[in-house]
C-alpha cells in the first residue's frame, strides 16, 4: 500500500440553508443547554433563530421547447448561427460552439445529427456571479454531466458562452433524444427547479457560499439604481396589498438590522423619483405604479446603451430631436421603412430582441421586436418595413360569438352550417381550428359531442389574449431587400426601388439613408431606360412595368434551374389549377418563390411561410385574379391553408 502525504483539513461547516448549526451545537454542548438558552433569550431584539451568515449562490434558468418540424429545423439553423456569433464571445474571439467533448464543435455535424429529432430544448443558464467563475464552459460541462446523471441518459448538446451583457451566460441547444434513440422527456419539476438547484450547487461549490457581507454589498449597489431591484420586490412583498403601505420596523428576516438601513436608503431614493412617500418614521406609502415605472426606467437605460452603441458602430450621429424609441403600442405610431443598423438581443434571459433602424425620413430609431425568433435571419443592411401589431378580434371570433349567441352559448359546426347555407365546409373548419386554439388558451370549453361552450365575456377574453401576444410579437416585419441600394439599382427584377417609384408616396428625407434612397431611385430610372423598360428616364413606372420586370427575373431563374432539374421552366398560369411537388424555395431580386416541380416541367410562384412545412410534398392551388389559394395536401383529405 502506497503511503500518501495528502492530509484532510476541515474547513468551516455550513449547511445548505446557510445556518451554522454545527457551531451552535458545539457551543450548546460546551456551555450546557440551560445556559445556552438563557444567553439566547437575553439578546436584545434577537430572533430565536440566528440570522444566516451565508447564502446559496443564485442562478437563473430558462427552458424553451422547440418542435423539430420543417420550420423548427430552419429556426434551429438560425439559432445556432445566432448563439455562435462573434460579437458575443469573450475578448472578441471568433464565435464557436462547444460540447461535452469538443472545444470547437462542428455546427453542420450537429445539425445533421439533429435532423430527425422530435423536438429540442433551448436552455439559458445565467449565474448571478458568472463573472467570478473561472471557466464558464467548464461550468456548463459539469452542469450537463449532472443533468445526465439526474435523467439517467447520455445527452447530446451544443452550447455557446456569451459575454456581451452585464451578466455572462450560456446558451445550450439540447437534442430531444436519449442515448438509446428514444424521445427525451424532461419532467416538469426538473425544468422548474431541478436544473436550477444543480447549477446553484455548482456555483456555490466553486465560489463558496455568499457571505452576508457580500450580500449586503450587492444590495447596497442597488440603492441608487433607476430600475426594479430585489430591495423593491421585497418592499412590495411586505407592503399591505390594498394600501401599499410598508412598515420597515419589521425586516423580512428578524435580526438583520443592516437590511433596515438599506430599506430606508432605497425608500429615500424612491421618494426622489416620486414613487414613495414617508408617512411616519417607520411607514412609507408606495406608488401604485412603482413596479411598472421602475421596470420601464431600467429598460430605457439598457435601450439607450444599445442604441448609441449601434450608432457608434455605424459611424452615425443622432440628428433626431424627438424620442429615439419607437413605441409600437402608441395609438399614433405608424409603419416605418428603413435600413437595419443593428439586430440584437437586449436581454437574453427574458428574450427581448431589438432593431436599430435608419429610416427613409432620416431618423435613427430603436425598435423593440419582442422575442429573439422575430429577428432571426435579419442582418445589418437589410431594408425592412415595420408595422405595429394591434390587438383585435379576428372575423372568425365575431362569427363564433354570433353563432354561439343564437344557440344558447354553444357553437357547433352543424348549427353554423344551418344558420349560414353559403358557408363552405372549409370555412367552418377554419372556425373550428380557431376554437381549438382558443381552447388551448383556456378561453372556451369543448364538449364531449364536439361542440364548444363560448363564455359571455368572450370578446374581452380574446382581446386580452391577443394583447398578451403582443409582448412577444409587437411588430410585423416585411423584408424589402437584402442587397445594397447600389446593387439593387442595377438588378433585373421587381425590386423595392421599383415599387417605391410606382407608389410615389413614401417619405424620403434629404439626409442619411433618405439621401441614399433618392440617389438610388435616379440610378434605377436610368437603368430601366437602358433596358428598354422605360421609353425615357422621366417616364412614370406602372404596375405593368413591375409585371414585366418580375417575368424577366423569373425567366432568368428558370433557365438557371432547368439544367439542375433536367426539365424546362414554364410560367405559372394566370388562372386555374396548379399542382405539383414543392421542391425548394428560391431567393430572387423580385422576392422569394416556391419551386413547384410537375411531371414535364416546373414553375415558380410567390412564397408563403405556411409552405415551409410542406417541402418535398405534393401541393395544389387555385389561381384567380393574381391570388393563390393553396390546398395543402395531407396523407388523407385536404387541408386548406
Amino acid at each position: 500500500m502506497v503511503d500518501s502525504s495528502f492530509q484532510i483539513k476541515l474547513g468551516r461547516i455550513i449547511t445548505p440553508d446557510g445556518h451554522q448549526k454545527f457551531i451552535r451545537l458545539a457551543r450548546h454542548v460546551r456551555r450546557g443547554a440551560s445556559k445556552f438558552r438563557k444567553s439566547q433569550s437575553r439578546r436584545s431584539g434577537a430572533s430565536k433563530r440566528q440570522a444566516p451568515l451565508h447564502f446559496q449562490r443564485r442562478v437563473i434558468i430558462k427552458f424553451h421547447l422547440v418542435k423539430m418540424d420543417a420550420q423548427g429545423k430552419a429556426r434551429q439553423a438560425q439559432h445556432l448561427d445566432y448563439i455562435a456569433r462573434d460579437s458575443a464571445t469573450k475578448d472578441n474571439d471568433a464565435g464557436r460552439l462547444f460540447s461535452a467533448d469538443d472545444h470547437d464543435l462542428d455546427m453542420e455535424d450537429f445539425k445533421t445529427r439533429s435532423e430527425n429529432d422530435p423536438h429540442q430544448f433551448r436552455i439559458i443558464v445565467s449565474p448571478e456571479d458568472s463573472k467570478q467563475l473561472a471557466d464558464l464552459d467548464a461550468f456548463t460541462r459539469d452542469l450537463m454531466t449532472s443533468m445526465e446523471s439526474d435523467l439517467g441518459t447520455k445527452l447530446d448538446w451544443a452550447a455557446a458562452s456569451h459575454y456581451d451583457t452585464a451578466t455572462p451566460h450560456v446558451h445550450i441547444v439540447l437534442r430531444g433524444v436519449r442515448e438509446d434513440g428514444r424521445k427525451l422527456i424532461i419532467p416538469r419539476r426538473y425544468i422548474a427547479h431541478g436544473l436550477r438547484e444543480q447549477a446553484e450547487k455548482l456555483v456555490t461549490l466553486e465560489l463558496g457560499p455568499m457571505h452576508v457581507r457580500e450580500a449586503a454589498q450587492k444590495l447596497a449597489r442597488q440603492v441608487i439604481q433607476e430600475r426594479l431591484t430585489s430591495i423593491d420586490r421585497d418592499l412590495l412583498y411586505r407592503a399591505d396589498k390594498n394600501s401599499l403601505i410598508v412598515d420597515i420596523s419589521q425586516t423580512s428576516n428578524t435580526g438583520e438590522a443592516w437590511t433596515r438601513r438599506l430599506d430606508v436608503a432605497r425608500l429615500k431614493e424612491l421618494a426622489r423619483l416620486g414613487l414613495a412617500e414617508k408617512l411616519t418614521p417607520t411607514t412609507w406609502q408606495l406608488a401604485p405604479k412603482m413596479e411598472a415605472t421602475l421596470k420601464a426606467l431600467g429598460e430605457r437605460g439598457d435601450i439607450l446603451k444599445a442604441y448609441h452603441k449601434a450608432l457608434k458602430t455605424s459611424e452615425l450621429s443622432n440628428t433626431h430631436l424627438g424620442d429615439v424609441i419607437y413605441d409600437p403600442c402608441a395609438s399614433n405610431t405608424g409603419p416605418i421603412i428603413g435600413r437595419i443598423l443593428e439586430a440584437g438581443i437586449l436581454d437574453d434571459v427574458n428574450d427581448k430582441a431589438y432593431l436599430v433602424i435608419e429610416t427613409t425620413s432620416g431618423q435613427s430609431l430603436y425598435v423593440p421586436m419582442g422575442g429573439a425568433d422575430n429577428i432571426e435571419g435579419l442582418e445589418t443592411g437589410h431594408i425592412v418595413e415595420l408595422t405595429p401589431n394591434r390587438a383585435a378580434l379576428k372575423p372568425s371570433d365575431l362569427t363564433i360569438e354570433k353563432i354561439a349567441r343564437l344557440n344558447g352559448g354553444i357553437y357547433s359546426a352543424a348549427f353554423h352550417a344551418d344558420q349560414d347555407s353559403s358557408a363552405r365546409p372549409q370555412f367552418i373548419e377554419a372556425h373550428v381550428r380557431r376554437l381549438e386554439a382558443l381552447r388551448r388558451g383556456g378561453l372556451v370549453t369543448r364538449n364531449q359531442d364536439g361542440s364548444w361552450r363560448v363564455p359571455e365575456d368572450f370578446q374581452d377574453k380574446v382581446l386580452a389574449m391577443e394583447s398578451r401576444k403582443l409582448d412577444q410579437r409587437p411588430i410585423s416585419i416585411r423584408t424589402h431587400a437584402r442587397t445594397k441600394l447600389k446593387t439593387m439599382a442595377m438588378t433585373m427584377g421587381k425590386t423595392w426601388l421599383d415599387e417605391t417609384l410606382v407608389d410615389g408616396a413614401m417619405d424620403v428625407g434629404s439626409n442619411g439613408f433618405g439621401a441614399e434612397v433618392k440617389k438610388a431611385l435616379d440610378q434605377r430610372r436610368a437603368f430601366l431606360f437602358k433596358q428598354n423598360i422605360l421609353k425615357s428616364a422621366a417616364d412614370k413606372l406602372t404596375d405593368a412595368h413591375l409585371v414585366e420586370l418580375e417575368a424577366r427575373d423569373l425567366s432568368e431563374a428558370g433557365n438557371d434551374l432547368a439544367e439542375r432539374l433536367g426539365k424546362p421552366y414554364a410560367p405559372a398560369p394566370k388562372t386555374g389549377k396548379l399542382t405539383g411537388r414543392l421542391v425548394d424555395s428560391v431567393e430572387r431580386p423580385s422576392g422569394r418563390y416556391a419551386l413547384i416541380e410537375r411531371a414535364k416541367d416546373f414553375t415558380l410562384v410567390p412564397w408563403r411561410d405556411s409552405l415551409e412545412k410542406r417541402r418535398g410534398m405534393e401541393i395544389s392551388a387555385t389561381i384567380s385574379r393574381g391570388q393563390i389559394n393553396w390546398q395543402l395536401r395531407r396523407q388523407r383529405g385536404l387541408d386548406i391553408g
